[in-house]
């Protein structure tokens, strides 16, 4: 017989994929539920960082200026496609790591 821990007993409510859900739940218990909904949301569908042929470079650019070592946001000198795209987020707010 088989039976559901306490995490388990909260995804099970929850209407998306569970290592989404357990992103979310770990993501409130640890006080960083903005960065982990912006990730889980990002993870959910194709990335918000692909574009159309012509429109490539200025995505690219705008991907790098973003985890360039000196940019100020969350993402810089890292090489962490979650972090990137909850940069982004935060700079498309105005938030307090935005560039």
């Amino acid at each position: 017989q088989e039976a559901l821990t306490p995490l388990g007993h909260h995804l099970a409510q929850l209407p998306l994929d569970p290592r989404l859900g357990k992103l979310l739940v770990l993501g409130a218990c640890l006080g960083c539920l903005a960065p982990a909904a912006t990730v889980a949301a990002a993870m959910s569908h194709k990335s918000p960082f692909s574009a159309p042929l012509d429109k490539r470079d200025e995505m690219e650019r705008a991907r790098k200026a973003l985890a360039a070592p000196g940019s100020a946001t969350l993402a810089a000198g890292q090489q962490s496609d979650h972090l990137l795209m909850v940069a982004a987020m935060e700079v498309w707010r105005g938030g307090p790591h935005a560039g």
